[in-house]
């Protein structure tokens, strides 16, 4: 993957759980981006678990809304889980980030019927 940031996809294709593991940012963000391309195309609800990544920078935040905008155009769900003490919380409630796409603590509190 890359150097910052390593990416681990678990569950089904229509269902999966996408979880980021160290930092995303402007040197990382298009090869991130491209794996969850690759992830996406059947998905009917994609989990990305931010709960292990430790920075988060705005082209981050851009990815994450450009992700949540295309799949609610598309019909389909992205949930984020950031616990509430994870190091990148802040940085997301200061860009409003939970007020474009459902943000939640943990996997176990996404929404039962997409998982």
């Amino acid at each position: 993957m890359s150097e910052l940031a390593e990416i681990h996809v678990r569950g089904e294709d229509r269902a999966p759980i996408i979880v980021i593991v160290g930092e995303i940012d402007i040197s990382n963000v298009s090869i991130i981006r491209e794996a969850i391309d690759a992830t996406v195309p059947d998905a009917v609800v994609l989990v990305i678990d931010l709960s292990r990544t430790t920075f988060l920078d705005s082209a981050g935040i851009a990815l994450l809304l450009a992700i949540g905008d295309r799949l609610h155009t598309a019909r389909r769900e992205l949930d984020v889980v950031i616990t509430e003490d994870a190091p990148i919380r802040r940085v997301t409630k200061l860009a409003g980030l939970d007020a474009q796409v459902p943000v939640v603590a943990s996997v176990d509190d996404v929404n039962p019927g997409a998982i």
